[in-house]
């Protein structure tokens, strides 16, 4: 299934009357005693979302923390969540408790109250996550206008190198490997946001490939990105030896990058300064992307980009990234 035709699925979705964010987007909005809310939904797979080297209480823990990347990108803190829980056939009350002590640490660290949990069994395990949040600014939907500054809130590669220590059976570093179980969404950066909202377009999170990312954020606007960083300054040093190993051009690799749960901005160009000074104060170590420029100029300093995507409906227990077309 393309990018487009789920675009095509989500135009079918009755949304609440004057919801801020978009059709496309990864969150909605409902009103609440006049007032604003987000609401969000994820899914997974167990077969599809654990590494080998996980627990099921990382598990629990993930399909949260992903979850509120989500809100995060939108401008929002969580106030609630409600889980249904699957399991597999081959587990029991044991990994059921490992599952919901993950959810219940995770909503200790970002916050909020869970209110609701269901199980059941299934021929696979899966994860739903239900959130309810509460903006903290204007909300911030997938936008972008033509000048706009890209820029990501620190280097990429996390995710990826998780995911090639998978799929090509490559060693991995430990702190990287816990972070892939346990992936922290910050949550500073909402203050950020709600500081700087003024001069920011559009934010969407990384959570599919860095394409896919800045395809969801620019391509409905008839807009692409035009890439003139080194993918060196980009990219972990640790993903950026993995991709040599494997012979994978870095510009590839950057694109290729998953899971990074960190919102891609588009800012507003005279913006730019204040928000990068923000970033820093707020620990961050921010980096300019690139600039949204018409589709047609879409390109990595002059290489078309290759749509590199999950592959969502496989089944495959391996998410395998697909090399299609340029943007």
């Amino acid at each position: 299934m393309s990018i487009k035709n789920l675009l095509d699925l989500a135009k079918k979705v009755h949304r609440f009357p004057n919801d801020p964010l978009r059709y496309f987007d990864d969150a909605g909005s409902i009103s609440i005693n006049g007032r604003m809310h987000l609401v969000k939904v994820d899914g997974y797979a167990l077969s599809r979302s654990l590494y080998p080297w996980c627990t099921p209480q990382d598990w629990g823990y993930r399909a949260v923390s992903t979850a509120v990347s989500d809100v995060l990108a939108k401008g929002a803190i969580p106030l609630a969540y409600a889980v249904s829980i699957g399991l597999p056939p081959d587990w029991g009350s044991r990994e059921l408790e490992s599952v919901v002590d993950g959810v219940l640490e995770a909503v200790n660290d970002f916050g909020g109250y869970l209110v609701n949990v269901d199980t059941n069994y299934g021929g696979d395990g899966w994860i739903d996550v239900f959130v309810l949040a509460e903006y903290v600014t204007t909300p911030i939907p997938r936008a972008s206008r033509r000048g706009d500054i890209l820029i990501i809130p620190r280097k990429l590669g996390f995710g990826g190198a998780n995911y090639l220590a998978y799929a090509s059976r490559m060693k991995l570093p430990r702190h990287l490997a816990t972070w892939g179980c346990r992936p922290r969404p910050p949550a500073t950066i909402v203050r950020v946001l709600r500081e700087a909202r003024i001069g920011i377009t559009g934010s969407i999170d990384v959570s599919d490939t860095l394409y896919e990312s800045l395809y969801g954020l620019l391509a409905l606007d008839d807009l692409g990105p035009y890439i003139d960083t080194d993918p060196r300054s980009v990219l972990i040093s640790e993903y950026i030896g993995m991709c040599m190993e494997l012979d994978i051009e870095l510009e590839d690799c950057a694109l290729m990058t998953c899971e990074e749960y960190v919102p891609i901005l588009s800012v507003k160009p005279g913006f730019v300064d204040s928000l990068m000074d923000r970033l820093r104060s707020a620990g961050f170590d921010p980096i300019v992307l690139g600039v949204s420029v018409s589709k047609d100029l879409a390109s990595w300093r002059g290489r078309p980009l290759k749509e590199i995507v999950w592959d969502h409906l496989t089944d495959s227990t391996t998410v395998r990234a697909n090399y299609v077309k340029s943007f």
